[in-house]
């Protein structure tokens, strides 16, 4: 994993030169906001693959407070929020370029500016259950953090989707834009079937055993300080096998969905000009 966030800051690196500044005022605007949220994102991947952790655990790689559960999951939150940002702020720009030269577009612009303001509470609402859980060590708040993020990405492929379509009917142009509609509509039709499936069962088969269990919850004040303090150090294979797989799927194609995004997807028009002046 260390070897692919060496990567990821060369990809970055090539991507950041390769990018020609827009020449209006607003587009060099957008391309700044998207490379700056893909940084905190860039930087999280990189320190939590040379710092892993399992927050409910406390399972960590090294006994630093380098590698505490409270720093590694305030950098998760913060990483992962602008990495949702980046994706709001795309469909956003997206609906508004399809809304200023397609009249008809005015009902999908309202509707995917809506689908990205709840996107954005629902990344919000699902960090703060994350943390909570995280504290507590309840899973049944990993069950209400996974709830969010499936609905988030059904909300994001239902967006897209919206947008390609409208994109298709209304004769845009823009390779970059259409790749990401594409992208983030197919992502949307894996994922949320993959977490309904597999990934909210297992947290709340984890809950339920700890119910049963009769596990004692700590308050979140105790779990503050105990994140902070507690380190169970593991360099063990065994205790990494069960989470190598979405670890090294995040810190690699998660973070290059970020630094594509830097690329600033618009939607052109080709034929605006013949259809202004058609009788």
């Amino acid at each position: 994993m260390i070897v692919i966030s060496c990567f990821n800051f060369l990809f970055f690196r090539n991507t950041r030169l390769r990018i020609r500044p827009s020449h209006t005022p607003q587009d060099r605007r957008y391309q700044r906001y998207l490379r700056n949220l893909c940084v905190p994102f860039l930087f999280e991947c990189a320190w939590r693959s040379v710092f892993p952790s399992l927050y409910n655990e406390r399972q960590v790689l090294f006994d630093t407070p380098l590698n505490s559960i409270l720093l590694d999951r305030s950098l998760a939150a913060l990483g992962e929020l602008c990495w949702v940002l980046q994706i709001c702020l795309i469909l956003e720009q997206l609906a508004t370029d399809l809304r200023q030269h397609w009249l008809k577009g005015c009902c999908g612009k309202c509707f995917v500016e809506l689908c990205s303001m709840i996107m954005a509470v629902l990344a919000f609402v699902g960090e703060c259950f994350s943390f909570v859980g995280t504290f507590t060590t309840n899973a049944y708040f990993e069950v209400l953090e996974a709830m969010c993020w499936c609905s988030l990405f059904a909300l994001a492929s239902l967006a897209s989707l919206t947008l390609l379509v409208r994109t298709h009917m209304a004769g845009a142009c823009g390779v970059a834009a259409k790749r990401f509609l594409v992208v983030l509509t197919l992502q949307g039709f894996l994922y949320c079937p993959y977490m309904v499936k597999f990934n909210i069962p297992m947290y709340w088969r984890i809950f339920r055993h700890d119910e049963e269990q009769g596990k004692t919850y700590m308050s979140i004040l105790e779990g503050i300080v105990d994140s902070a303090r507690t380190r169970v150090k593991c360099q063990e294979w065994s205790c990494w096998k069960d989470d190598w797989f979405w670890m090294s799927f995040y810190f690699s194609f998660a973070v290059w969905s970020s630094i594509c995004m830097m690329y600033a997807p618009r939607l052109r028009f080709a034929r605006l000009t013949s259809q202004a002046v058609a009788p």
